[in-house]
């Protein structure tokens, strides 16, 4: 019988790939992978430290798993596994040797200030409001298992079942948390959500003052809102299709440029870059310099008006014109 050899080594492949054993070391190779490098990169952290970092989140989940979620649970829901703290480190290795990677994807703005404004794009737009309604319905969900957890084995009783039940879990997600989240960081000075905090971004009217009370329909008609109306389904039925129309027309509106949004055609607010904002220009051409600290002072004016440049002669000190 003939064997060949080609056929074979594929087939072995295709065995290996198919094996659930190697797709988990595979994966949880992986999962770390994207650790090591932003560790390394952004925090300046040393190889050997990055390893450890990822080992050290590693045996957290580990950890959290076999104590069933820090002992809500009265057994482990996993088995502790040494395999998945060596692969996950070994991720975090593999993403130390990818970290220079990261420099050719953002090398584009290596040569600007850590505060200079970067462009407004529909990209920061879009992920900003991602971040909001994931931080939103993350928080959400967490609080209301957390009251159902207390109240089942408190009271013996499920929060569903109760009569006060879907007020409570529309208040506990996601009316909390978008009040948290949403409403309370948008009444600061940079009008922003959590999500546009992130992404650093701003609202404000057109004269670059800050929003006043024009936060409120911005609010209104942006992912507060949004989360308002999802509350209310339970209870409004009307409150669902609402919500539903509100999402879509809210990112398709971030889309055009100025990437105002929805929020912004309704309250007349802008968005802009938040970097660099409320910072006075420098009065002299060294940070910290002496005009720095004592602004009108003409100490470095001959630097840049040349009626002011001392002239020398021989013989004599050096003198400086009148103004």
């Amino acid at each position: 019988m003939h064997y060949d050899t080609q056929t074979g080594l594929v087939a072995f492949g295709r065995g290996l790939l198919a094996n659930p054993a190697v797709q988990q070391v595979a994966f949880n190779v992986a999962l770390f992978v994207p650790l090591g490098a932003y560790v390394r990169r952004y925090f300046r952290l040393g190889a050997v430290t990055t390893v450890l970092a990822g080992a050290v989140a590693s045996l957290l989940i580990e950890v959290t798993q076999a104590t069933g979620n820090w002992f809500l649970f009265p057994c482990p829901y996993r088995l502790f596994d040494v395999d998945d703290l060596l692969a996950n480190g070994l991720g975090a290795a593999v993403g130390v040797l990818f970290a220079p990677l990261l420099h050719l994807v953002y090398r584009r703005h290596a040569a600007l200030p850590a505060n200079a404004a970067r462009p407004l794009t529909a990209g920061r737009r879009l992920l900003g409001m991602l971040v909001d309604l994931v931080a939103v319905f993350l928080l959400g969900g967490v609080l209301a298992t957390a009251l159902d957890l207390i109240v089942q084995y408190g009271l013996g009783v499920r929060v569903a079942e109760q009569p006060w039940g879907a007020l409570a879990n529309s208040a506990l997600n996601p009316w909390l948390p978008a009040v948290l989240l949403l409403a309370l960081p948008s009444l600061g000075a940079d009008g922003a959500t959590l999500g546009q905090h992130a992404v650093r971004l701003r609202r404000t009217r057109p004269d670059g003052a800050r929003p006043g009370t024009r936060i409120v329909p911005a609010l209104l008609f942006g992912g507060f809102g949004y989360c308002l109306l999802v509350g209310l389904a339970p209870f409004v039925p009307a409150a669902g299709g609402l919500a539903n129309l509100l999402l879509p027309v809210c990112l398709v509106l971030a889309l055009p440029r100025p990437h105002r949004g929805l929020f912004g055609l309704v309250s007349g607010l802008t968005v802009t870059d938040s970097r660099g904002h409320g910072k006075r220009p420098a009065s002299s051409g060294r940070p910290g310099g002496r005009g720095d600290r004592f602004p009108g002072l003409p100490h470095d004016a001959h630097r840049t008006r040349p009626d002011l440049r001392p002239e020398t002669t021989p013989g004599f000190p050096m003198t400086q014109p009148p103004p």
